[in-house]
């Protein structure tokens, strides 16, 4: 699980950076704000809370897409896609790896 989770942190990585060049090709100012983080020395808990995580994002970039389209920002929707397939993936890397 540890090499898959630095893939799931390289490809998180590159999100950051596609959405920044997003944000900035439609004028706006990317910023690095970053919500709660939360910690656990328990492996388990960690893997649960990267799933939590995962799930969040997931709804979130559901409605992102939804903004762009009503924008008429095709482009920028379908990198959201892309984004999300790979969120989904990973949110199924951790359910296999806690055994859901």
């Amino acid at each position: 699980i540890i090499k898959e989770l630095r893939i799931h942190a390289n490809e998180e990585i590159a999100h950051a950076i596609t959405l920044a060049d997003q944000i900035d090709f439609l004028g706006g100012v990317p910023t690095i704000e970053v919500g709660e983080m939360k910690t656990s020395d328990d492996n388990i808990e960690m893997l649960k809370q990267d799933l939590e995580g995962e799930e969040d994002a997931i709804k979130r970039y559901k409605v992102r897409i939804e903004q762009a389209e009503e924008l008429k920002e095709f482009a920028l929707a379908q990198q959201l896609r892309n984004i999300l397939a790979m969120e989904q993936e990973h949110a199924m890397d951790l359910y296999q790896a806690l055994g859901k």
